[in-house]
């Protein structure tokens, strides 16, 4: 029986797949399988996958034209045979003995187990991310915050989903978006199943890799303020089919962070015309002014309010010399 299966997109992950893999199948249970779902790759990773596959009976390799990641992760979710089903990146890794406690806590039979990470960075430091609150954490009230007002769920990797949950229900990732598509996954997740039955754990199971490189680490105005009012609208139309309420300071306090962080990213695109360009632009958004609408200063800490009151008030030159000078700051 098929316990666990991990799905791995490839592409182009020649450099990492390795330790990735080696990571993945140290663990000596027989009820795992390991889909690699090698999305086109130009490198040698499609035969790396295939070596692995003829060294270890549990991999299993699927070769595709380049279609993106949600696509690899669609293809391996059709595929996928496991009572729980958990996405890993091919750029990452498991903690030593990580089968330990993901194990057990399949056995709680619980619809949805998140697990906590390190962060991995380039100088090779690395932090643990917990979840705030206890090592385990069951309240829905308390899943729903963190899920809706906070970053730490927004990733699909190091979390257990049931995977009849999902090809019953038919949830997949957007093919159609490039940023925040892991958000909208597990949004649609959580919809699919009760919060009740649900379960956040503080153990930490992989690493993820810092990489400045990868997909976030360039500016993308167009995409990334379109991504900032899809997110918006699902958080919004979850908590309506839900009927959650009380969150919606919360809510609104991280859109306005998100915003904030938006606009610092921006700063390091250009010199001070482009930067003065790219606020006078983003000033204009809609979803912009409804995220300063919607948050109430009194909410945000001391330095957020005057930010708030610096994004109403200041002419764009202003916001681009200040946030080019916090940008700078935190480089430091």
């Amino acid at each position: 029986m098929t316990e666990l299966s991990i799905i791995i997109p490839v592409y182009n992950a020649e450099k990492y797949l390795e330790s990735c893999l080696r990571s993945v199948l140290a663990c000596p249970r027989d009820g795992l399988e390991v889909i690699l779902s090698d999305d086109g790759s130009t490198d040698g990773s499609g035969a790396l996958c295939d070596d692995w596959a003829g060294r270890d009976p549990r991999v299993r390799v699927f070769h595709r034209k380049n279609e993106g990641v949600s696509a690899a992760r669609n293809y391996g979710i059709g595929d996928a045979q496991g009572t729980y089903t958990m996405f890993l990146d091919a750029d990452d890794f498991l903690i030593e003995r990580w089968w330990e406690p993901v194990w057990d806590q399949m056995d709680s039979g619980s619809a949805f187990i998140g697990f906590s990470y390190y962060s991995l960075y380039q100088d090779g430091s690395s932090r643990e991310e917990p979840f705030p609150g206890e090592a385990k954490i069951r309240d829905p009230g308390e899943i729903s915050r963190i899920l809706l007002a906070t970053p730490l769920l927004h990733p699909c990797w190091g979390k257990l989903f049931v995977t009849e949950v999902l090809k019953t229900k038919k949830v997949e990732f957007p093919v159609d978006r490039k940023i925040g598509e892991d958000y909208l996954f597990v949004l649609w997740y959580f919809s699919c199943i009760s919060l009740s039955d649900s379960c956040l754990v503080n153990t930490p199971v992989l690493y993820y890799r810092q990489n400045q490189e990868g997909a976030m680490g360039n500016f993308r105005y167009g995409e990334r303020v379109k991504s900032m009012e899809v997110l918006r609208n699902a958080c919004r139309a979850y908590m309506e089919e839900k009927g959650i309420h009380g969150l919606e300071d919360a809510v609104a306090v991280y859109y306005f962070r998100g915003l904030t962080k938006l606009m610092r990213d921006a700063s390091g695109a250009g010199n001070f015309g482009i930067c003065k360009e790219i606020f006078r632009n983003l000033k204009r958004e809609p979803v912009v002014e409804e995220i300063l609408r919607s948050v109430s200063p009194d909410a945000l800490p001391l330095y957020k309010r005057a930010e708030y009151r610096l994004i109403r008030r200041a002419p764009v030159g202003i916001l681009a010399v200040y946030f080019m000078w916090k940008k700078n700051m935190k480089k430091r």
